[in-house]
């Protein structure tokens, strides 16, 4: 014998004035007009109405691949295609099912005054060998005026065969199920339910793909009301907010559809995280979560829904997600309108102020290995533009929590390998913190991969923290165009909560007519001409010069550097060396022009000719220690009149 689960829902009331007929023995014929809703594992379905077979017992209904039948007892069901489900609305018949086994003189049990003896679904014995579950879910809650519903009555029943062994019902099978009719004809009358709260306005919460790229591909249209979301072909689309469900939370909307794909419904989750146990189901071939309210017909218009969600599930949830699953692509449809939840909140809206580039400071992130293309910044500071293989970083500390927002625009007509945005520590790359938006290559998160080359701005909200948290010191603006394709990106209007820009250092600038100016290694290294300007800001050096000014300099993780360099004409190597002693020291040497590679090239980026170009470094990332010396050199050995300008040479304070 299959387990019988029932589930008594208290929705859609409807009330009767007279009561019960005495006569509570209905038979089939009493229930001509009820309408038949039966849906197949294929996702067609066919709706019926029940006729009166003879004038005395018979009745049912006979459609293409299932019939039905009762006459005075048990109740036949015949179906040819693997059937998951049926649902029984006797109130046009002016009928109920008495659901309960208490005699309606109980005082202890809750049974409707008239309805006499009664009790639930059962199946017949003959199919006692049948394996699996049946779910019978009963709604349409009904009550005798000036008395409340006892709880046994209600109008329609649905039975879900989807828990049996073959996944559905194929064949034939017998139940009874006690049925009682009005007194009076048409005395079934739906009560006004409580008003609903206010509507969701779609446009107020905002509305963003879920899990982008893995469930959500489809377009979705909002109205200009906000009050109706349409969603096509394999559309997930989530609303952020506070959504608490307890016991009394209501949950209703009108829903259309005239294409059903495999699961249409609603999604109550935490996170970019599925949650079947707390998806309300209401149409598709695929039976996915709740199915208590898996009845609506493809094509037959706008059904409204009431239900009251604590029936099934209660908790705290930070988003909701309205799915059209359509994997196969028959170009499912859904429609949402006049949604309202009780106690739904919008996500706050962060006060945000948008990015200043030109306060925080932009610089190349692994200048030479990752930055080579050129980026400007807007007048008003407020956007990033950048050239083909441009990876520009933004020193500061960054917090990424579980509510930490993003929010931008973005632009490009012409695509690299990567467009993306990364949060890392160091001149580290991260793969596991980078966000992509578009690109041939794969990097990254991709939940929001999905920008649309020459299609123009378009505007991003999202919420970090379902993809990663954590302390950062840099977020990296890349666009890697290894192919020189000539890819570019404008990042404007780019907000992030908690983003404090790194803090300005408290600097000395070196005043080279202080220092005890000498050269370094002189006749082996140093055999130029260098001079010192009169205010002491400045040291110009010629062919073959290698200056050093003698100290007690430490280098510690944030110790930076920053200065103006220029010249006309290139030698072999152009940098600044850090050592102790008379002694080379290539790996604490950081180069910045030069036809012979030494050191570090992270910033070996100058171009001749240019003019003075700007330079902030954050030596630490490089290395640390303490050294007696640092060295400014202009290495011309084939003595081709390379000449070097250093300018504005600023430490830390701690630096000396």
């Amino acid at each position: 014998m299959p387990a019988i689960n029932v589930t008594r829902l208290a929705e859609n009331p409807h009330v009767s004035v007279n009561g019960i007929r005495e006569d509570t023995s209905s038979r089939g014929k009493d229930l001509a007009g009820s309408i038949i809703i039966a849906t197949f594992a294929d996702g067609s379905s066919e709706t019926l109405i029940w006729e009166a077979f003879d004038p005395y017992t018979n009745g049912g209904v006979i459609g293409t691949d299932v019939r039905m039948s009762n006459g005075f007892y048990l109740h036949d069901l015949t179906t040819t295609k693997l059937l998951t489900s049926v649902q029984i609305d006797l109130a046009p018949s002016s009928s109920v099912f008495d659901s309960t086994v208490f005699e309606d003189i109980d005082p202890d049990g809750p049974s409707t005054p008239g309805s006499k003896y009664g009790f639930p679904f059962v199946v017949a014995d003959a199919y006692a060998d049948l394996a699996g579950d049946i779910d019978v879910t009963y709604s349409g809650i009904v009550n005798l005026a000036g008395r409340p519903a006892d709880g046994d009555l209600y109008t329609t029943m649905r039975l879900d065969f989807t828990g049996l062994a073959a996944g559905g019902l194929l064949g034939t099978l017998q139940w009874n199920s006690d049925i009682d009719t009005m007194r009076d004809a048409g005395d079934l009358i739906p009560t006004q339910t409580e008003q609903p709260g206010d509507l969701i306005d779609f446009n107020a919460f905002g509305v963003y793909g879920f899990q982008i790229g893995r469930q959500d591909f489809g377009d979705f249209e909002v109205s200009t009301d906000g009050l109706t979301l349409e969603q096509d072909s394999q559309s997930w689309d989530q609303l952020l907010g506070d959504f608490t469900v307890d016991a009394d939370t209501r949950l209703q909307f009108d829903f259309l559809s005239d294409v059903a794909g495999e699961i249409h419904g609603i999604m109550f989750t935490n996170g970019a995280n599925l949650s079947q146990s707390t998806t309300l189901q209401f149409l598709g071939s695929q039976t996915y979560g709740i199915q208590a309210h898996n009845d609506y017909v493809v094509g037959s218009g706008v059904q409204s829904y009431d239900i009251r969600v604590g029936d099934y599930f209660t908790g705290n949830f930070d988003r909701i997600v309205f799915l059209t699953d359509d994997d196969r692509n028959v170009g499912a449809t859904s429609v949402w309108s006049n949604v309202s939840l009780d106690g739904a909140a919008p996500l706050s809206q962060p006060d945000l102020e948008a990015f200043d580039f030109a306060a925080f400071g932009v610089s190349g992130f692994q200048t030479g290995r990752q930055d080579y293309g050129d980026y400007t910044i807007s007048s008003d500071g407020m956007s990033l533009e950048q050239d083909s293989q441009s990876w520009e970083q933004l020193l500061g500390d960054f917090t990424v929590d579980a509510n930490t927002r993003l929010q931008f625009d973005f632009s490009t007509d012409v695509a690299g390998e990567i467009h993306g945005i990364m949060f890392t520590n160091g001149a580290k790359l991260a793969q596991s913190t980078t966000l992509q938006f578009l690109g041939s290559q794969k990097y990254g998160i991709q939940a929001h991969n999905d920008y649309t080359v020459g299609s123009g701005v378009q505007s991003y909200d999202i919420r970090l923290g379902d993809f990663f948290t954590g302390d950062f010191d840099r977020i990296v603006f890349l666009t890697d165009d290894d192919a020189n394709a000539g890819a570019k990106s404008t990042w404007t209007n780019v907000k992030l909560d908690g983003a404090t820009p790194l803090p300005q250092p408290e600097l000395d600038t070196i005043d080279f007519s202080s220092f005890s100016l000498s050269g370094f290694q002189p006749g082996r290294q140093d055999i130029g001409d260098a001079s010192v300007s009169a205010n002491g800001l400045t040291l110009q050096q010629e062919s073959q010069s290698w200056e050093q000014l003698l100290g007690n300099f430490t280098v510690g993780t944030n110790t930076r550097l920053q200065f103006d360099f220029s010249t006309d004409i290139a030698g072999e190597i152009h940098g600044i060396m850090f050592t102790n002693g008379e002694n080379l020291s290539q790996s604490t040497t950081i180069q910045f022009l030069g036809s012979q590679r030494y050191g570090i090239q992270s910033h070996n980026d100058y171009v001749v000719g240019s003019g003075v170009q700007s330079y902030d470094i954050r030596v630490g990332e490089h290395f640390t220690g303490d050294f007696d010396r640092i060295v400014f050199l202009t290495d011309d050995d084939a003595y081709v009149g390379a000449t070097s300008t250093w300018s504005n040479v600023q430490f830390d304070v701690d630096f000396f």
